[in-house]
């Protein structure tokens, strides 16, 4: 006998009863088996309650229907209106007093004057109308973003070798269904559910199968040979937070109304968020909570991918499965879920069976004869009862496949540095090896050249003009020394076996302008050597810390030309820019009319210094005594070095020195006298030379194992 109970209310399926029966229905169970999915477990049922509808209008003593002399026709009942039965409300279904499953109310309908249709789900249901804002996770255990995503919607466990695993990747603003289901697929574990209704993340196991007897099985029954996987293409994702990373703007109101704690959604991950006449009173990666008016913007994440690909060789026809847009699928777990995606694909089929209602549920392993006659193994997918009165359920139940696929490839990280032995921690047998030679030293800069001088010499009468004098050249930038070589191989390890390795310091810097700088060498671990590997001007982004080892330094940066002397009385030339940082400005000219002797002259301006990387340049200075004063030049100015690499970017190439500012030309002289005879000498300097900064060494290299 079929029996609901829900809010202190009990239906049960007995043609026979005038009131609280069960009329039909019908309950889904379901498990996803390879993480694809993650089903929702539906109740619906038609009711009959003769259960009272409140009316608009009702007098306060009223009992019911009276007949003209007085006498009770028909009572009000007290029950309340079941339609408002709070959302959430537990509801249990029961078989022959057996708990088969207890779910959630989702929505009671009327249909009819005393029929109701109930629709209930199972507590993962409840999630798929609670938004989750997401959030990128750099190690965080499985356990720890379950409670995030979770939330406190309904008691759960979670067993130890799941909740342990570490997680890698994004998720999106979503609900919280989906995310879960995001969060299942990457570390492959499955949801068990009780009769009692308990939730437990689990690793799914074909072990110990339940035997389903020939009794208990019914006639008919399909199998369904599903055409074979022969590929998989599963795509690998990484978040990486830069410096260089590109601005967007957010948010932006400045033509609108005033924001009032109003949620902003990014489209995609950004950090760095940055608020211009806005207050930020709530902020993730995918979304801020803001107030005011002004402007918001955040720097997006770098986001890298890569296919992972497993093929089976066949004679068939290539049907490929891909798998794109797991974005908690990172480099730590993307060769485990790719094995474990082709396992499904390329070898289950689905054997569908009426059974009769009993003691095994979606998600365990069970053992039975098949329609065909022949001895099956499985895990039960799902199982849909039909509320009636056959104690008969439809079940799938997924072959041929085996669940041993789930968890990372790799869960720890260790980074060696300089020369010793490692011992091969106890039950680790695998391991992906990443040498990185020493990083190259960089080139020093070169100076910067001097500005020409002006010298007017003047003897007896006439005219004459000397200058502009020439602007120093800015000095050329370093070249950045190579990165260290990158092997990565994966290697078999034996429980307490010591390798000995060894991994050197940078090469050190070029110390005269223009000097290049040492090589780096080798790293061994073992057998192994970074020489068979290959420099990648990007480096290798640790899968795990995001660190950027291995790159190529950062070139130096040529400085800026120095301004050129002004002709005629004009204004002198201002030193090149270098970036952000600006050349400095020439003087002004001068013209005018000589006394004692008679005549006329004019003064060119002195061009400004070059700038370089790290500082503006030089003016030209403030003249001080006679006219010819305003000629002078200012000097190039000296480069600031780049900072050292960081502590963490273990083989990168050091950086080259920057260029040293070119000095600015002296202003042109024009003297014409005429008259009595005079001599004189007038002299202007051009800009001092700048000095080039130091380059870096390069970085040590390093061995990193993933286990």
């Amino acid at each position: 006998m079929d029996k609901i109970i829900c809010g202190g209310f009990k239906w049960v399926r007995n043609p026979a009863l005038p009131d609280n029966r069960i009329d039909g229905g019908s309950l889904f169970l379901a498990n996803a088996i390879a993480q694809d999915e993650l089903s929702i477990d539906t109740l619906e049922a038609d009711i009959w309650s003769l259960c009272r509808v409140p009316l608009d209008f009702e007098p306060a003593d009223y009992d019911g229907l009276e007949t003209a002399d007085g006498k009770i026709f028909c009572c009000a009942s007290g029950l309340p209106d079941l339609t408002a039965i709070p959302y959430g409300t537990p509801v249990e279904y029961y078989r022959n007093n057996a708990l088969i499953a207890r779910l959630y109310k989702s929505n009671i309908s009327r249909v009819g004057l005393s029929t109701y249709r109930l629709s209930a789900v199972s507590a993962i249901g409840l999630l798929d109308k609670l938004p989750h804002s997401g959030g990128l996770y750099t190690g965080q255990t499985a356990g720890e973003v379950l409670a995030d995503i979770i939330g406190g919607t309904f008691a759960y466990t979670v067993a130890p070798e799941v909740a342990s695993i570490k997680v890698f990747g994004w998720l999106p603003m979503a609900t919280r269904r989906d995310n879960l289901r995001q969060l299942l697929f990457a570390v492959g574990a499955s949801v068990r559910k009780s009769a009692d209704g308990t939730i437990k993340f689990v690793f799914l196991s074909a072990s110990t199968p339940t035997e389903i007897d020939s009794e208990e099985i019914y006639t008919g029954g399909s199998v369904n040979y599903n055409t074979p996987a022969t590929g998989v293409d599963v795509t690998e994702h990484g978040y990486y937070a830069f410096a260089t990373d590109t601005v967007d703007t957010l948010f932006d109101n400045t033509d609108g109304t005033a924001a009032d704690h109003q949620k902003v959604s990014f489209d995609g991950p950004h950090h760095d968020l940055t608020a211009a006449g806005i207050t930020i009173h709530e902020s993730g990666v995918n979304y801020a909570i803001v107030s005011g008016t002004g402007t918001l913007t955040g720097k997006a994440y770098t986001h890298l991918t890569k296919i992972v690909s497993r093929r089976i060789e066949t004679t068939a026809a290539e049907n490929i499965v891909t798998v794109e847009k797991a974005t908690l699928v990172s480099a730590v777990n993307s060769g485990t879920t790719a094995d474990r995606v082709l396992s499904y694909y390329s070898g289950a089929k689905t054997v569908s069976a009426d059974i009769v209602v009993g003691n095994v549920n979606p998600g365990d392993a069970v053992t039975l004869e098949d329609a065909f006659g022949d001895a099956t193994d499985g895990i039960m997918q799902s199982v849909n009862i039909t509320i009636s009165n056959t104690l008969k359920a439809n079940t799938t139940i997924i072959t041929g496949y085996t669940p041993i696929y789930h968890g990372n490839d790799y869960n720890n990280r260790v980074l060696l540095t300089g020369a010793g032995a490692w011992t091969v921690p106890d039950g680790v047998t695998k391991a992906k090896v990443v040498l990185i030679g020493s990083g190259a030293g960089g080139t020093r800069g070169t100076n910067g050249g001097a500005g020409g001088n002006t010298t007017l010499h003047f003897p007896g009468t006439g005219s004459k003009t000397a200058g502009p004098g020439a602007a120093g050249i800015g000095g050329a930038g370093g070249s950045a020394g190579l990165g260290g070589k990158i092997l990565e191989v994966d290697i078999t390890l034996t429980p307490g076996e010591q390798i000995a390795y060894q991994a050197h310091p940078g090469g050190t810097a070029g110390q005269e302008p223009g000097e290049a700088g040492a090589d780096g060498q080798d790293t061994v671990f073992g057998a192994y050597t970074s020489a068979a590997g290959e420099r990648v001007d990007t480096g290798y982004i640790d899968r795990m810390t995001g660190d950027i080892l291995g790159a190529k330094g950062t070139d130096g940066v040529a400085g800026g030309n120095g301004g050129t002397g002004a002709s005629g009385g004009g204004t002198g030339g201002n030193g090149e820019d270098v970036q952000s940082w600006k050349g400095g400005a020439g003087n002004e000219g001068q013209s005018g009319t000589l006394h004692d002797p008679d005549g006329s002259y004019s003064i060119g301006g002195g061009g400004g210094g070059g700038a370089v990387y790290g500082s503006d340049g030089a003016n030209a200075p403030t003249p001080t005594g006679g006219a010819e004063g305003k000629a002078n030049a200012g000097n190039g100015t000296n480069a600031v070095p780049h900072p050292e690499n960081g502590a963490v970017n273990y083989g990168t190439g050091g950086a080259g020195g920057n260029g040293g500012g070119g000095g600015g030309g002296a202003g042109q002289m024009s003297v014409s006298i005429s008259g009595i005879t005079s001599s004189f000498t007038w002299s202007a300097s051009g800009g001092a030379p700048g000095i080039a900064s130091v380059a870096r060494n390069g970085s040590p290299g390093c061995a990193v194992i993933y286990f």
